[in-house]
């Protein structure tokens, strides 16, 4: 232990183990760093108070810039997906009053990203084929555990979709109408 001449310290506490020393300079210096804290608060505050008020006149600006970017984005991934090498084209809108929605040798939109091997080492991917009109608008699927059914109706949903956004679909051909809603049913949880 080491011998602390008490009459050096202005303030001399024990606690149990613990002892607390202090002098004048020392608490001086404890007040300063305290004001220099406060202050710089204060600085802080009073900057970004004036960087949000610059901001709130020019947000209108970074909004029209942030949806200008998005929409380049948005193209750029278009342009990006119709030369990815999987054979996509271009959908075509039909205006008529009968509701319509043809599609041949249709491919899942993510799943032709994840071929599936058969046993020979060989990639094959089963294309589907859409036909649905007024007076042939639904569709009943049944069959056995994995076989497809949740895959096509995702698919059929997914292609309407990118159909109508404008982007390109994998398939010989896609003829569709404009949609509002798509309505599926599901008995599983299960999320592509």
């Amino acid at each position: 232990q080491r011998y602390i001449n008490k009459e050096q310290f202005a303030i001399f506490k024990k606690n149990g183990k613990k002892i607390s020393c202090s002098n004048i300079a020392l608490i001086s210096y404890s007040e300063r760093i305290k004001e220099i804290k406060s202050e710089l608060i204060h600085l802080s505050i009073s900057n970004l108070s004036e960087i949000i008020t610059y901001l709130k006149k020019k947000i209108n600006y970074l909004y029209v810039l942030s949806s200008h970017i998005a929409s380049i984005d948005v193209i750029c991934a278009f342009a990006d997906y119709a030369t990815s090498g999987v054979k996509t084209t271009r959908p075509i809108i039909e205006n008529n009053t009968i509701k319509c929605l043809y599609g041949k040798n249709c491919i899942h939109l993510i799943l032709e990203k994840y071929l599936i091997t058969t046993a020979n080492g060989n990639f094959y991917i089963v294309p589907n084929d859409f036909f649905f009109v007024n007076h042939f608008n639904l569709l009943l699927l049944k069959g056995p555990n994995a076989s497809g059914k949740t895959t096509y109706m995702k698919e059929l949903a997914l292609l309407s979709i990118m159909s109508q956004i404008g982007s390109f679909v994998p398939c010989d051909f896609f003829i569709f109408s404009l949609r509002n809603f798509i309505y599926t049913k599901f008995d599983t949880n299960d999320s592509i």
